[in-house]
């Protein structure tokens, strides 16, 4: 059976960012029916105040800009390799005492995922313009 008493402080820690951010929000609102925060109906605001901060420059552009749909593969990849080098990791580190099942366990899965980034370079995936 799991000892609970060593988990006191996850459970601890869920509760202060739970109220915290809700202790805070809450007294800004007291503070505010009070009048010591004030609050300007939006037709009020001065136009600068709806601005997006840009390190004190005035912005250009739009801020909404739209980006190229193919990048969601590029970041796709990037998961993929990156979570591959997650597992590669630990066992290289421990590469000399995990023996022979531990090397074909890691080669079966590099394998895969060379069969993987094959198959995307022969679909072209990786090919910005086609």
């Amino acid at each position: 059976m799991v000892e609970s008493g060593k988990y006191w402080i996850i459970a601890a820690m869920g509760v202060a960012a739970v109220l915290v951010p809700l202790s805070l929000m809450i007294f800004s609102g007291m503070l505010q029916r009070i009048r010591i925060r004030p609050s300007t109906p939006a037709d009020q605001e001065p136009r600068f105040m709806r601005m997006t901060y840009e390190s004190g420059m005035v912005p250009t552009g739009e801020a909404n800009v739209q980006f190229n749909f193919r990048f969601y593969l590029f970041a796709l990849l990037f998961v993929i390799f990156d979570v591959e080098v997650i597992f590669l990791l630990p066992w290289a580190a421990r590469f000399l005492s995990l023996g022979w099942v531990a090397f074909i366990g890691m080669a079966i899965f590099l394998i895969l995922v060379l069969v993987g980034f094959l198959y995307e370079w022969k679909k072209e995936a990786l090919e910005w313009q086609k």
